[in-house]
């Protein structure tokens, strides 16, 4: 979890992505240091991955993780949770957001967010260019 200085009131939940078998929340280090700079509380959990883990456990991990939050002291305001979702985890992100109405942007294109870590405020992402 990454704690902001000065909260702006809202908690940010970046999902990672990685084709439900790969990933982990510590390629998503720099979005969370660049959202609790800019005020959210961030969560970037881990979940469970295919093959050791099957459908639907990590539905069931995000699923369980917001439980959790709506329950903590975190948590005070019915529009305060926002999401964040790449590639399989913007799946998670858009299934909780159909149970909870959370806002949410997800995207699965391969893109280049390396210039957001130097500035939130000026970010545009680029596609990346194609390897072969």
């Amino acid at each position: 979890m990454y704690l902001p200085e000065h909260e702006n009131g809202k908690i940010l939940v970046f999902w990672h992505g990685g084709g439900w078998f790969r990933g982990d929340k510590s390629s998503a280090q720099p979005i969370g240091e660049i959202a609790a700079n800019n005020g959210f509380k961030v969560l970037i959990p881990n979940y469970r991955l295919a093959p050791r883990h099957t459908f639907p456990s990590a539905h069931e991990d995000s699923a369980r993780l917001i439980k959790w939050l709506l329950q903590s002291d975190y948590y005070a305001a019915e529009d305060q949770i926002v999401q964040i979702g790449a590639s399989v985890g913007g799946t998670m992100a858009l299934v909780l957001s159909m149970k909870y109405g959370f806002k949410t942007v997800t995207w699965s294109a391969p893109l280049n967010f390396s210039r957001c870590y130097t500035s939130m405020k000026t970010c545009t992402p680029r596609s990346m260019p194609k390897t072969s």
